[in-house]
């Protein structure tokens, strides 16, 4: 169904995604990369969620390279594909904002670094509209501030072309003690959706919200709505 150049960047516009997760829901986080290579332009987001604390996210823009390797003013980030649908790690070196409101984007700077690995099984790769998505572990390590935070836990991974996103796409997905639970799209934010927390992610080609839910029966994942535009950049 797959083949191993459909997880190289495209000549499109397209959209890479990672999730990841403790298990008991203590910490997680995301990341996106949007791609517009027609007009040389990527977007690059993240966001991470500790219990009782402020959401810690940024965004920001770059000249698009032909690697997903990112370089600017006070970030570096690197994806690398590490073996087709089955091992991806990520770096990030960056700072970041701890927000109170997710909306807004003002708040305290913060140092940000990732060293994680998504681990998949290829069979578990499932379809999408113009493109993939997968369940994952996760392990790695988190840097925030002078905190360390050790992560071996789950996650979920996707890759899309950006042009197949409907206007508004909601999307629910989520695991419990390493089982895939449900991967459901027009899915409705349900209670303990943003158990905890949420972010929002602007771009050019219009919006991202994601929600970290932890349910009572421990099972632990996201919420996404993306609120697309017509596509200014192709």
């Amino acid at each position: 169904m797959f083949d191993a150049a459909d997880e190289r960047p495209r000549g499109s516009a397209d959209l890479y995604t990672f999730e990841f997760w403790a298990p008991e829901g203590t910490i997680g986080g995301h990341l996106a990369l949007w791609r517009w290579p027609a007009a040389g332009v990527g977007c690059y987001a993240t966001a991470f969620f500790r219990a009782g604390e402020p959401v810690v996210a940024l965004y920001d823009e770059f000249p698009l390279k032909a690697t997903l390797e990112l370089r600017g003013q006070g970030l570096w980030a690197e994806h690398n594909l590490e073996q087709p649908f089955a091992h991806w790690s990520v770096g990030l070196e960056a700072f970041a904002l701890a927000l109170d409101d997710p909306a807004e984007d003002r708040g305290e700077r913060i140092a940000l670094g990732y060293d994680l690995d998504w681990e998949c099984e290829p069979s578990q790769c499932s379809l999408l509209d113009d493109g993939y998505e997968q369940p994952a572990t996760v392990r790695g390590e988190v840097l925030l501030g002078m905190n360390a935070y050790e992560l071996d836990g789950f996650g979920w991974r996707s890759h899309v072309g950006l042009n197949a996103v409907p206007s508004t796409t909601r999307r629910r997905h989520g695991m419990g003690a390493g089982t895939l639970l449900w991967s459901v799209a027009d899915a409705t934010r349900q209670p303990g959706d943003d158990a905890l927390g949420w972010s929002r992610s602007v771009t050019p080609a219009g919006w991202l919200d994601k929600a970290m839910f932890v349910r009572p029966d421990g099972c632990v994942g996201f919420t996404e709505t993306w609120f697309g535009a017509v596509l200014p950049l192709r």
